[in-house]
């Protein structure tokens, strides 16, 4: 869990910023140029160790992440052009702003120690950056502006993107189609399978044990089968869990009783639609409850969830990922008070101006 974080000369500001965080929902609200996505970034970077992205992209001068794993804080020395890195309580290293790039890459064994350490210690997370913010709030590398190229371009470069900042436990979501849900969703189920499977021929192994030594009475050994076969029916149950949630779901909030994924169908299969002919809101609504279903005691990032969602969807999105119960943190940047309205206890406000 991801607890504080405290900041001085965030964009240029002259009082340090210091934000105490809930264990399930901070909601960040302001005006545009309030900060909200750039915290979510800051937060971001320093959990995951990418800090030459941090240095790169945010203006600041000192930084520190308390999290249920770590602590970590960098330093910036604009006076002689350099980083100076702590975690824990070890005594801070400091490179040079130039080589900073280059450090990264090659890891002299100190340094590669130091990010050995905060890769280990991270708290995983999940990232939902905006389209928008993909143009123009995170660094793309070449100059690729996807303002200006086809789909099939846009989701190339994306794709690319996220692999790029995508990297072990912290996962960055720049689909803009639902492949991703097909191949999470597609994984997921192979890897329940497997355990399914696994679980069925131990059972099995077991019954067969039991009729071939058996030193009870017939209706003795008969209810232990059955108690066996109940047991391993209900932990086939609790494996697929997560789908028969979200089959509920769609059914419960999407127009559309029922979603084709590739070769799986959530829902009702009579009433299913291609997720190919969902709606960008439809697609964005599916990405987060799936990615949430499968995530466990994760820290979940969201730009901006109002984008594309209908008012309706925006009021339901917050109780929906809440009561999934997959006891993940969530940090949300928004305008809408109809996601903030009802959560006034997880408010952070980082303007009164809202920009609505």
């Amino acid at each position: 869990m991801i607890n504080r974080l405290y900041v001085e000369g965030l964009n240029g500001r002259n009082k340090p910023l210091e934000l105490t965080f809930k264990p399930d929902l901070n909601l960040l609200t302001g005006k545009n140029g309030s900060s909200k996505t750039t915290i979510l970034k800051l937060i971001w970077f320093l959990n995951s160790g990418r800090i030459l992205n941090l240095v790169k992209e945010i203006n600041f001068t000192f930084a520190e992440l308390n999290t249920s794993n770590l602590d970590i804080n960098v330093r910036k020395n604009q006076e002689n052009n350099t980083i100076s890195i702590g975690i824990n309580k070890d005594k801070p290293i400091t490179v040079s702003s130039a080589n900073l790039r280059e450090i990264e890459l090659r890891r002299p064994t100190r340094i590669h120690e130091k990010f050995t350490e905060i890769y280990k210690l991270a708290i995983p997370t999940i990232f939902f950056p905006t389209f928008r913010r993909i143009e123009g709030g995170f660094s793309m590398e070449d100059g690729y502006d996807p303002r200006f190229g086809r789909n099939d371009e846009i989701r190339d470069a994306l794709e690319h993107f996220s692999r790029r900042l995508s990297a072990r436990n912290q996962r960055f979501i720049t689909s803009i189609s639902t492949d991703d849900i097909v191949t999470l969703l597609n994984q997921e189920y192979s890897n329940i399978n497997a355990r399914i499977n696994l679980i069925q021929k131990q059972k099995s192994d077991d019954i067969i044990r039991k009729i071939k030594t058996q030193g009870k009475d017939e209706k003795a050994t008969l209810d232990e089968i059955q108690s066996d076969i109940e047991m391993m029916e209900t932990q086939r149950e609790s494996l697929l869990k997560p789908y028969t949630t979200l089959s509920d779901l769609i059914t419960t909030i999407f127009q559309h009783k029922g979603i084709n994924l590739s070769n799986l169908t959530l829902g009702e299969v009579n009433n299913a639609i291609s997720s190919d002919k969902l709606s960008a809101g439809e697609k964005q609504m599916l990405s987060f409850i799936c990615y949430n279903a499968f995530t466990k005691d994760n820290t979940i990032f969201i730009d901006e969830p109002e984008l594309s969602l209908h008012p309706d969807w925006q009021r339901t999105l917050v109780p929906t990922l809440l009561n999934q119960g997959n006891n993940n943190q969530f940090f949300m940047a928004t305008h809408s008070p109809f996601i903030y309205s009802k959560y006034s206890d997880k408010e952070i406000i980082l303007s009164e101006d809202k920009g609505i």
